[in-house]
């Protein structure tokens, strides 16, 4: 009878062993989906093109909202960017050292998946103290300039700085020129020039132009997508704020073997700043802004 009821007891684990396994194994595929939801892969061929992010101590609830929102998509991605290029202005009004400390954070969430971000100065931003606040962006490739490059597998980026401070036109100093006419003149792989201003403040069409390795120029500044191809063939993109006024959203840029596209996520268009409810124009310009998207060929 002690054995019976031994081997009786021993059976019921067994089987309450086996149900628990069993309920274990069928939880692993969900567990495995979970876990690549929550870590995307990261994309070298896909790139995040933020500008205008206005953050600072003096900006409102709807500049730090769109930057969270715009994140949030980039991080929901189902393949993460490796970079975001954040394009001028990436400091609210005069660059105050409290306005990069408040911006740490969101960087923050960014290089904590891994994906590397990288600024160009624009008219509201001051490279004092921004250099500060991160200086690990410090670059020694023009003196007094912050000036970087990013490189990928199918295509270089060149980040320049058109900060000229006091003043909201910007541009591009002789020594930045020089420096970048001899860069592209050695430069064999597909290139994109970037900075915070148009380039008819920049003055940089004819050089660019006349290098073949760029492929297109790429700036911020305005607020509003704009795709243009200059008389001299060079092509140009205007990027949207991520929550300043205007075109509200980003670009993600695809890198190809035969070109390059950057498709528009618009999430919304107001200036000065948002009502409720939105005016018709507004929404009539985020409709009419549905699926856009720039092709650049190689």
């Amino acid at each position: 009878m002690v054995l019976a009821t031994q081997h009786i007891g021993e059976t019921a684990m067994q089987r309450r062993d086996f149900l628990k396994l069993m309920g274990l194994s069928a939880l692993i595929p969900w567990l495995s989906r979970g876990q690549e939801q929550s870590n995307p892969p990261i994309d070298p061929n896909l790139i995040a093109l933020f500008a205008d992010t206005h953050i600072g101590i003096h900006c409102q609830e709807h500049q730090k909202n769109g930057l969270d929102k715009q994140i949030d998509a980039v991080l929901a991605m189902k393949s993460r960017p490796a970079n975001i290029l954040i394009l001028g202005d990436f400091a609210y009004d005069r660059g105050l050292p409290k306005d990069y400390e408040l911006l740490k954070p969101y960087m923050e969430r960014l290089e904590q998946v891994g994906i590397k971000w990288h600024v160009a100065m624009g008219n509201h931003d001051r490279r004092e103290p921004f250099l500060q606040a991160f200086p690990d962006k410090k670059q020694d490739l023009v003196p007094d300039r912050i000036v970087s490059i990013v490189n990928t597998p199918k295509a270089d980026f060149v980040l320049l700085d058109s900060l000229d401070p006091g003043k909201v036109p910007g541009t591009i100093d002789d020594k930045q020129r020089e420096w970048l006419q001899s860069f592209l003149a050695s430069q064999t792989k597909p290139t994109y020039v970037c900075a915070h201003h148009p380039i008819n403040e920049t003055k940089l069409d004819a050089l660019l132009a006349s290098a073949p390795c760029v492929k297109g120029y790429l700036y911020g500044h305005n607020h509003y997508w704009s795709l243009k191809q200059l008389p001299n063939g060079l092509r140009t993109l205007c990027l949207p704020s991520t929550g300043h006024w205007g075109d509200i959203g980003y670009g993600i840029m695809t890198l190809g073997d035969k070109s390059d596209r950057v498709s528009l996520e618009i999430n919304d268009h107001y200036t000065p700043r948002p009502h409720k409810p939105p005016k018709p124009e507004w929404l009539a310009r985020i409709k009419t802004l549905q699926g856009r998207f720039a092709e650049f060929p190689k």
